[in-house]
């Protein structure tokens, strides 16, 4: 018999509650956090971590790899981040809550284990937990934000909005910096762009594109903040996939030796530098999306992009939980402020005007295809005469919309990542990455000037 967990009729006991429900459903969470996942304002997938004490990745990637099963197990920093945001607002049972791992991949002990009896779990089982930080107190003002607004002749927020803001504020000493080391917790006017702002300053500060200790922005904050608007989205995801470590040419490993990848798709265990490249510019180049006819692909798949896309998929969702984080710890102090976002808040789905544009007020890191990255491929593999390549690539891919018009923005979107790597190779590291672009480079140059097909 199923039974409400509320309380019965007025002078009636209070329902029996069965003693392993709370082991089964998780613990009891606050009304106010129901509410925003009933009002689709937060997915279920932080909620439930706190109140049952485990996170599932039941999900198998199409391409099990070593690199795949490395950056789960890297992104539990943003996870636990994300946990914090939201569990600062709850008693200190979530703040401290120990929270079990779970992947696909894991034996069976662990998968069926549970985090309240970890003292009988096996050693290599993973437990995370809130990370409770203190965060930069930002206070966005409507009337502050309008100024901005009209200084730099912009309508929509975004984080290209932000970051010029903030340099801008920076330098100043202006209000935006007024406070923002102090303790509390960060303020926005009751209205939706004063909203979307917060969020946006909150997701940068975690991504480390602004500094939590001195509010300055930070290398890669910096080199972001001169990227166009429409491809900021794409560059931040390639830079943290360059953080990861996972932004290369080199060929993706097998998650398992005795289980090597099919000898059918005939992928290389080494490359050359030229397949290399070629690797790095269709990766680097899937990142940006592409107009498609009736939102359907119905061409070719190719296996090592089906690999890096693997990986691009859980990032994205991390930072997108990072963002309902950012957006539900500021409503979780009041509940009020959720009517100010409008429907489709997040609506990831391109406008039919410009599909690098969505409805969204909030970073939405929409879920990738491939579908530019092959493409690119075909670009860069062509062979035939330049006369005939425009006519041969919309024969060759009927479901693209605007094949030509999306190699240009893809090839800009390179060319921007590119001035990126270069200005952060020095202090960050990266020169590796920065030699392996400009070989790269040298190979598309050539293909471009053969068919005649630049930079928009």
């Amino acid at each position: 018999m199923i039974r409400p967990l509320g309380a019965g009729p007025p002078g009636s006991p209070p329902p029996q509650v069965p003693v392993d429900f709370s082991i089964i459903m998780g613990e009891k969470l606050p009304n106010s956090l129901y509410y925003l996942m009933l009002n689709g304002i937060i997915s279920h997938k932080l909620p439930q971590a706190l109140a049952k004490g485990e996170w599932t990745d039941k999900s198998q990637p199409l391409v099990d790899t070593m690199e795949f099963r490395d950056m789960l197990l890297n992104l539990q920093d943003y996870r636990e981040t994300a946990l914090g945001l939201i569990a600062r607002h709850l008693h200190m049972g979530f703040q401290t809550k120990r929270i079990l791992c779970k992947a696909f991949w894991d034996p069976h002990p662990i998968r069926q284990g549970l985090s309240a009896n970890d003292a009988n779990l096996p050693a290599d089982a993973r437990m995370i937990s809130p990370k409770i930080q203190q965060s930069l107190r930002w206070n966005i003002t409507k009337e502050a934000l309008d100024a901005e607004m009209r200084r730099q002749g912009v309508s929509k927020v975004d984080f290209k909005f932000c970051l010029m803001w903030h340099a801008h504020e920076f330098e100043t000493d202006g209000p935006l910096m007024r406070g923002v080391n102090q303790e509390g917790y960060p303020f926005a006017s009751p209205d939706v762009n004063s909203l979307a702002a917060l969020v946006h300053f909150m997701v940068l500060e975690h991504l480390q594109l602004i500094d939590q200790q001195d509010a300055g922005m930070t290398v890669l904050g910096n080199v972001l903040k001169e990227t166009p608007s429409h491809l900021q989205e794409s560059c931040l995801v390639a830079m943290e996939m360059m953080k990861f470590g996972v932004l290369t040419g080199e060929p993706f490993d097998a998650a398992q030796q005795d289980k090597p990848f099919p000898e059918q798709v005939q992928y290389p265990k080494t490359a050359d530098p030229r397949t290399k490249a070629l690797h790095l510019l269709s990766r680097v180049m899937s990142l940006v999306p592409m107009k498609l006819k009736n939102d359907m692909w119905n061409a070719d798949v190719d296996f090592d992009l089906a690999a890096f896309h693997s990986l691009v998929r859980i990032l994205k969702r991390a930072l997108r939980q990072l963002v309902e984080a950012s957006l539900a710890s500021i409503l979780l102090k009041d509940l009020n402020r959720a009517r100010l976002l409008p429907a489709g808040f997040m609506c990831a789905s391109p406008k039919k005007e410009d599909h690098l544009q969505t409805p969204a007020v909030l970073p939405t890191f929409m879920l990738p295809r491939a579908c530019m990255g092959i493409v690119v491929r075909h670009f860069l593999d062509y062979r035939g005469e330049s006369a005939n390549f425009a006519r041969e690539i919309q024969t060759r891919f009927p479901c693209c919309n605007q094949p030509i018009e999306d190699l240009r923005s893809a090839f800009a979107f390179w060319e921007d990542l590119r001035r990126c790597v270069d200005d952060i190779a020095d202090k960050l590291g990266a020169e590796e990455l920065a030699e392996e672009m400009k070989n790269a480079s040298e190979i598309l140059h050539a293909q471009q000037q053969k068919l005649g097909i630049f930079a928009a």
